[in-house]
């Protein structure tokens, strides 16, 4: 395997979505959403099919952000998930979540099949290496089986390298991310909604309406201005901007890096969790022989170079016969208490929400969350079970979270490469 001073950082394994939709103009819609990633255009989506009037609008292009660089497994098993909920919220946040992602995983399977989008359907696993660590796992199936969930133990996941214990289900999709966001894309226009890219957001005006300013550049740098007014608007871009609801400091924002070569045939998705704050994850890609992984994550600013170090030995030592074909990095956000931040932000019903805190490769999180910000524009429901603004869990639990997060931002400003 090359020295990872011979790997650059490149554009992900799933290459880049050209630019295809001109940039936004006047007009009045009742759902405007920021940011054209799985988030927002699951969104868009799903408000469109019910009828509402949607517009779809994005600084760069379709995919531009995290949806297209992440590894793309969506999966109700996810590391320690329902452990930390179950801690800070109780068993019935757990099922409640484990709920939502089994509608989204639904949703997911749909629309891939629908927009001919590669997909493999997986058993999905969560292994330990090290014994001492098996603890993660056995908390991990205790929480699940209070949503009904009970996964299957497993001592041979099928991993080229020794694990200790691990846990199966067989729920998880492996995706093309990007295809996946295309043809999201295309099902938000053919169903009457309207994508734009290339258009900036300037000033975000609370009323009825919302009034969004926009600068735009189209693709021969021509400049132009527009204001939407919409009914209700979702900020889709991780972290929210205007943040009106306190929204970013209970947000980690988090770098992940990630390698993908070819040299192994696996059969499941998988994610190491010796470490829960940094698993590395792996799935098969869609060519014989082709592996992803992805891994080391850190609080986006510093230790990019030590972080893509140690997933470049890591990889050396599980998997020595890979030959590396691409390494790149990303960005996301995690949630201080474990589940992710969505609904609208104000204490009062102001129109303006939020869906973020995903973690590092959520997709059936992200799609759920996405999923109740549809329901509640459009009148379906006024569900909001992880709302920004409703109380989410014990008071204690909740302040120790959030003395955690600023605890590991202050840390972050003192590292060096």
């Amino acid at each position: 395997m090359p020295a990872v001073e011979h790997l650059p950082l490149t554009t992900p394994l799933w290459g880049t979505s050209p630019r295809t939709c001109g940039p936004v103009e006047d007009r009045d819609c009742d759902l405007l959403v920021i940011g054209a990633g799985i988030v927002g255009l699951t969104a868009a989506l799903a408000a469109t099919r019910a009828g509402a009037r949607v517009v779809v609008v994005d600084a760069d292009r379709i995919g531009a952000g995290t949806s297209a660089a992440t590894p793309g497994v969506a999966s109700i098993l996810h590391g320690t998930s329902c452990q930390v909920i179950e801690e800070t919220h109780g068993s019935e946040a757990v099922v409640t979540y484990v709920a939502e992602l089994e509608r989204a995983l639904a949703f997911i399977r749909r629309e891939a099949a629908a927009g001919g989008v590669p997909a493999l359907a997986l058993p999905g696993h969560a292994a330990v290496e090290d014994g001492h660590r098996a603890h993660y796992l056995q908390r991990e199936r205790s929480a699940m089986r209070a949503a009904g969930i009970n996964p299957e133990a497993e001592d041979e996941p099928g991993l080229p390298f020794p694990t200790r214990p691990s846990l199966r289900i067989d729920d998880a999709i492996a995706l093309q991310p990007r295809q996946y966001a295309e043809a999201l894309g295309r099902a938000v226009v053919a169903e009457g909604g309207l994508v734009q890219e290339g258009s900036r957001l300037g000033k975000l005006v609370p009323g009825a309406p919302i009034r969004a300013h926009f600068r735009s550049s189209d693709e021969a740098g021509v400049e132009s201005t527009a204001v939407v007014r919409a009914r209700a608007v979702l900020l889709a871009t991780g972290a929210p901007d205007p943040d009106f609801g306190l929204v970013g400091p209970r947000l980690l924002p988090t770098t992940v890096h990630a390698l993908a070569g070819h040299g192994y045939d696996l059969p499941g998705a998988y994610r190491v969790i010796d470490d829960p704050d940094r698993p590395y994850v792996l799935r098969p890609g869609f060519r014989p022989g082709q592996v992803v992984v992805a891994g080391r994550a850190h609080l986006t600013g510093r230790g990019d170079r030590t972080a893509a170090a140690e997933l470049a030995a890591w990889t050396a030592a599980h998997l020595p016969d890979l030959e590396l074909t691409h390494a790149w990095q990303y960005g996301c956000f995690r949630s201080y208490d474990g589940l992710p931040l969505v609904g609208e932000v104000g204490l009062r019903s102001n129109g303006i929400h939020v869906a973020t805190g995903f973690g590092d490769d959520h997709m059936a999180a992200a799609t759920a969350g996405a999923l109740q910000i549809a329901d509640h524009v459009v009148g379906a429901s006024t569900r909001l079970p992880w709302s920004p603004v409703h109380p989410r869990g014990r008071v204690g639990r909740q302040a120790r979270s959030l003395a955690l997060v600023g605890a590991a931002r202050v840390r972050n400003r003192f590292v060096r490469e």
